[in-house]
């Protein structure tokens, strides 16, 4: 019961939680080893949790326009997020391709770098 009602099944590559925990008006996105389309609305900027503060971007799931929020201070997440920031200027207005390589918690991120919108 508990899970049912902070987590939802929407997407079937990913789980959305439903509390604001982070101090975000957003929900939060949990990536899984299912691939999911995004657009990242914004630039890393960090926000706070109930232990610490943790870098964050805003993003939107394809065929979804509601944002939700994506935590990404793993290395595995970050790493490639940061080549394709350096390269783009900025994280805002592209779309990737993200996913985790295996259904364990700690698998490692898998990112690719589809396009850049011209406007958000």
């Amino acid at each position: 019961e508990i899970r049912k009602k902070y987590f939802s099944s929407i997407y079937p590559s990913g789980r959305v939680e439903h509390i604001e925990r982070f101090g975000t008006p957003t929900d939060r996105l949990v990536v899984t080893d299912n691939t999911l389309i995004i657009k990242v609305l914004s630039d890393p900027f960090v926000t706070s949790t109930s232990r610490n503060y943790v870098p964050v971007v805003l993003i939107e799931v394809e065929g979804d326009p509601i944002p939700k929020y994506l935590i990404v201070a793993a290395y595995s997440l970050f790493s490639p997020l940061e080549k394709i920031r350096a390269k783009n200027t900025s994280l805002k207005g592209c779309r990737l391709s993200i996913a985790k390589s295996g259904p364990e918690r700690t698998a490692p991120y898998e990112v690719s770098f589809l396009s850049k919108v011209a406007a958000i």
